[in-house]
């Protein structure tokens, strides 16, 4: 058996994407870092340009990610991806608040690991029911949620 060896065209670029957050997968990450070239992507509020409950999503992914970084790490910061898949044909509010509801939250409770004092610190009591450990009852109404939201996050109200 013979082995051969092919070229790329210069034209081909192969690009994956890795989560660094997940540290059970270090060692693939090392190896992976010593053969490939790396560039690092942040979220870019820059590519949302919606408003939802009155609020920018922008605003919201800028605000919540510097309360990550500040007490999780940049690493755990929320992508802008999740925000880009409001459809015009369903009512925004409530598309947001399933996203943040069964995306984000969850990823930041596993983020914390059963540290629910930090995911109130990351959320605020409004959203968290810090002695219960679970997210507040009344957050699975979209009003509440997106008044929660706007109110933690401290985000302007568009349309005043």
């Amino acid at each position: 058996m013979s082995l051969v060896r092919a070229r790329a065209p210069e034209n081909l670029f192969i690009i994956a994407t890795m989560n660094t957050s997940d540290r059970s997968i270090s060692s693939i990450d090392f190896a992976l870092r010593r053969r490939f070239s790396f560039i690092e992507m942040y979220p870019n509020p820059n590519l949302l340009n919606g408003t939802v409950g009155g609020f920018q999503l922008a605003d919201l992914l800028v605000n919540l990610n510097k309360i990550i970084i500040d007490k999780i790490g940049r690493e755990n910061q929320i992508g802008h991806s999740y925000f880009m898949e409001l459809n015009d044909n369903i009512d925004p509010e409530d598309q947001f608040s399933q996203i943040f509801l069964n995306d984000v939250i969850p990823l930041l409770e596993d983020y914390c690991f059963r540290k629910y004092d930090l995911l109130a610190e990351l959320l605020g009591n409004e959203i968290v029911d810090l002695p219960n450990l679970q997210i507040q009852e009344k957050m699975k109404e979209t009003d509440h949620l997106l008044q929660a939201i706007q109110q933690r996050f401290e985000l302007m109200n568009v349309e005043d």
